[in-house]
């Protein structure tokens, strides 16, 4: 019984292990898995090495180079440089060292030794060491990579933490007690690497619902920038036929007007023609529907609130670019410009740039805002009350510009708000 507990502590202590490393390869290199096949491969071969190294030759400076090997045949299933692959192996073989001295330093153990053999008993830990690995992989994620698109509700990591430190506290009173009983400590720490992968496990439904429920939305932005590209289409139609009907009436008007040098009735009834044919002016006329929908929408709705509009959109035939990016980019964008705006009595402006050239996509936004920010370290907060709701907009669009290796740059200056994208597409 005993060592049927071994075994599965063993092997659980190594897909925790792995389980880490692939969720810091993700977050690294996002979308550029080439070979998930031989990804999994590798993963076995990755398991099978370390249970060959730690029953046969259980030697430390073995089980290290088979854990740099391992480690580097992960990293050749995703698309990156060999320099980079080099690195990040180094990377995280160093804080796998570094979590186990943390252990080793917790439960006063100084007999470590690089040529001596490792003991194949202190399960406990080395999966406490993988632990300390985990919390140092997720705050890599969350302050260097700033991998964070998720954020869970201050009640779901309160309860993590209460369940992962008392865990922790059985497992070191375990490992420092003197009286021991190799049963009872296999079945407590067997029950500690399910309730560690069960809360795993509880973490990862929730991201995949949140993002699902995120991608639902996306979904109903698109299709309301569809049916009003639509209805801005129709009207525009609508409108050069209605022109073109009673164009020879406004000729005849204005040819009167002229007539009676009446500049001042005739600046107007030009004005008046100008504001009816820009009501339903199409600002964008791109071909890609959802840049068209989204600008034209969201430049209609600016016009709808006595905001001043300019634009210049240039892209070439046939571009292409993920839908749902453009929807965080250009809605939440717009949506502040106009919302900055409103806040104005008078000099409501927006102005819009989009262009592409030799594999950039560059876009630039500038409105009009009262010169109040709010700006907590590095982050724009927003102004409304419930923050909770609201301000993550900036949030959002720096995530998807990150997706592209992109820069993004605010400015505030002569009572302009400007944000400039450069996206690698």
């Amino acid at each position: 019984m005993v060592e049927v507990l071994g075994v599965c502590n063993k092997f659980a202590v190594k897909a925790f292990e792995i389980y880490i490393i692939l969720r810091l390869l993700r977050s690294l290199f996002k979308n550029e898995l080439i070979n998930k096949r031989g990804l999994a491969v590798a993963v076995l071969i990755n398991a099978a090495s370390t249970f060959l190294v730690d029953y046969y030759v259980p030697y430390v400076w073995i089980n290290l180079a088979m854990s740099i090997l391992s480690i580097f045949v992960l990293t050749c299933c995703y698309r990156t440089t060999i320099w980079k692959k080099i690195i990040i192996t180094t990377t995280i073989n160093i804080l796998l060292a570094l979590a186990e001295t943390i252990m080793a330093v917790i439960i006063g153990r100084d007999d470590f030794g690089v040529l001596a053999k490792a003991e194949n008993e202190q399960s406990i830990a080395l999966f406490l060491s993988r632990i300390v690995f985990w919390i140092i992989i997720i705050s890599m994620q969350s302050f260097i990579l700033r991998d964070n698109a998720v954020k869970f509700s201050g009640k779901i990591v309160i309860l993590e933490i209460i369940v992962f430190a008392t865990m922790i506290c059985e497992l070191l009173l375990l490992c420092t007690g003197t009286q021991k009983s190799i049963l009872i400590e296999s079945a407590i720490l067997f029950g500690s690497e399910v309730t560690v992968y069960l809360m795993i496990y509880l973490q990862d439904c929730l991201v995949e619902l949140f993002q699902s429920r995120e991608q639902a939305g996306l979904i109903e932005k698109e299709k309301e920038y569809y049916q009003r590209e639509a209805v801005i289409i129709l009207q525009k139609q609508e409108l050069e036929r209605q022109f073109r009907h009673d164009w020879k009436n406004r000729v005849q008007i204005l040819r009167q007007l002229a007539e009676e040098e009446n500049a001042q009735q005739l600046k107007k009834y030009v004005k008046e023609i100008e504001e009816k044919n820009e009501e339903h002016q199409i600002y964008s006329n791109t071909g890609n529907l959802i840049i068209d929908s989204i600008i034209n929408s969201k430049l209609q709705e600016a016009i709808s609130r006595n905001i001043a509009v300019t634009s210049s959109i240039m892209l070439p035939a046939g571009f292409e670019i993920n839908t749902d990016d453009m929807v965080v980019i250009l809605g939440n964008l717009l949506d502040n410009s106009i919302e900055a705006c409103e806040r104005l009595e008078a000099s409501r402006s927006i102005d819009i740039l989009l262009n592409y050239e030799e594999g950039c996509l560059i876009l630039c936004i500038r409105n009009s805002f009262d010169q109040i920010i709010n700006i907590s370290g590095e982050e724009y907060v927003t102004r409304k009350e419930n923050k909770d709701l609201h301000g993550i907009g900036l949030k959002s669009v720096n995530n998807t510009i990150n997706k592209y290796n992109g820069v993004m740059e605010i400015t505030t200056d002569d009572g302009l708000f400007a944000v400039n994208i450069m996206l690698y597409v």
